[in-house]
């Protein structure tokens, strides 16, 4: 028998191929991701990365090895290998951010103009806001050290009973991700706000506050009916906002703040320079939320609490 010098072993090949498929498809989807981010994007971007340390692992170490351990084994060791890297390094991240100096609540200052992203996504919000008549009340940005953190501009329909917030916050790439929140009040009290931000909380919120967080919905307008079918399912009555809307944010800030301090998810002000600003309840809560929001995009319902709220 004469052979041809053509016969390759291809099931040597196979792990190296998948492996410079998923390289690919990781580099394809983050280019495609940069052009329009979202929270689905980021979380498919996050699973292939997961898949693709796997298989990173899997293949050089088969490569290496000499006594035929299994292929989908050692992907099983790198997978979870990757899970292990990725809780240290969100709990070091909660840590960190516990500690830095970076406001909690940040302070907003009133703008003379909106500076407003160029580009399709906040152009369309601004033309449903127009098309549905919410008038614009104020821009306004928060600044860390001089340096400008966030931003949001708050719009308001004709009724004045329901506010829109648009926050313009960059991801870890730098670019804006679109973000909303309907506010409204009803005639008993409660506070109803829903919204699509993607925050890991891990505090509690006052009982007559009413949350309801889609962070994989983008659209402006179904986030808008599911705030007016949550109000209508309810039967409540809305009433007309009393205060302007910095007012309005700081005082929301205020009751917060006092109200997790309270609840023991923050640290008092006095103790947060050798604590850090959250308890260790509010840093798993953080931690797990994390988990939840970067790779299945969900947003647990956060505790309410009956602390009564003081003046600070």
């Amino acid at each position: 028998y004469m052979g041809t010098g053509l016969d390759v072993d291809l099931s040597a090949w196979i792990p190296w191929a998948t492996l410079l498929t998923l390289v690919l498809a990781f580099f394809v989807s983050k280019r495609w991701y940069l052009t329009d981010p979202s929270p689905v994007k980021g979380i498919g971007l996050r699973w292939i990365r997961w898949f693709l340390a796997g298989w990173a692992f899997a293949t050089g170490a088969f490569a290496m090895s000499e006594d035929g351990v299994g292929i989908l084994r050692l992907f099983a060791i790198g997978f979870l290998a990757w899970g292990f890297f990725e809780t240290v390094r969100n709990w070091f991240f909660v840590n960190a951010w516990s500690r830095n100096e970076w406001p909690l609540f940040p302070k907003y200052l009133v703008q003379e103009e909106g500076e407003w992203p160029v580009n399709v996504r906040f152009f369309e919000i601004r033309q449903w806001l127009r098309d549905s008549e919410f008038s614009e009340l104020g821009f306004y940005k928060a600044f860390y050290e001089g340096m400008p953190i966030e931003g949001v501009g708050v719009f308001e329909d004709k009724k004045k009973c329901c506010r829109v917030s648009v926050y313009l916050r960059p991801n870890e790439n730098g670019h804006f991700v679109d973000q909303v929140a309907f506010v409204s009040h009803t005639a008993t009290g409660e506070r109803v706000v829903t919204d699509n931000l993607s925050i890991a909380f891990g505090g509690v919120y006052p009982m007559h506050w009413w949350l309801t967080r889609k962070p994989l919905i983008r659209s402006i307008d179904k986030l808008h009916k599911i705030h007016t079918t949550a109000i209508q399912e309810r039967g409540w009555t809305l009433v007309p906002f009393d205060s302007d809307p910095l007012e309005d944010m700081e005082e929301s800030q205020r009751i917060m703040e006092k109200l997790n301090e309270k609840a023991g998810y923050l640290n008092p002000r006095a103790f947060r320079s050798e604590f850090g600003k959250f308890t260790g309840e509010a840093r798993y809560e953080i931690w797990k939320r994390i988990w939840l929001m970067n790779y299945f995009g969900l947003s647990p319902r956060s505790k309410q609490t009956d602390v009564e709220d003081s003046q600070a």
